[in-house]
C-alpha cells in the first residue's frame, strides 16, 4: 500500500503505511525506501533522513543512480522523481 500511495502521489497515505510496514519489519528494504522518498516528498528531511539511515545499515552498498535506474516504473520521469526523493532523504548517488 506504501508503493501505491507513493506512486498515486498521495505521500502522506505512503507515510501511513510505511510506517505500519516498518513496526512489523523494519528490516524491510523495499518499504524503507518508499517510506523514505514519501517523508522526502513531503519535505520531512529528518524523519526521511532517519529512515534513510535505516535503509543503509541494512543494505550498505545501496547506490541511488543504480536502483533508480532499473526500477519498474516504465516513465524516466517518474525514476527520476523517485531518484530525487531518495538522495533528499539523505542515500547515496
Amino acid at each position: 500500500m506504501g508503493l501505491a500511495s507513493y506512486t498515486g502521489g498521495d505521500f502522506e497515505e505512503a507515510i501511513v503505511w510505511g510506517r505500519r510496514a516498518m513496526s512489523q519489519n523494519p528490516n524491510f528494504t523495499a518499504n524503507l525506501r518508499f517510506l523514505a522518498a514519501s517523508l522526502a516528498a513531503t519535505g520531512r528531511l529528518a524523519e526521511a533522513r532517519e529512515v534513510g539511515q535505516a535503509l543503509l545499515a541494512v543494505e550498505p552498498g545501496f547506490r541511488v543512480k543504480r536502483f533508480a535506474e532499473t526500477y519498474a516504473y516504465k516513465e524516466p520521469a517518474r525514476r527520476l522523481a523517485f531518484a530525487d526523493h531518495l538522495r533528499s532523504a539523505g542515500l547515496p548517488d
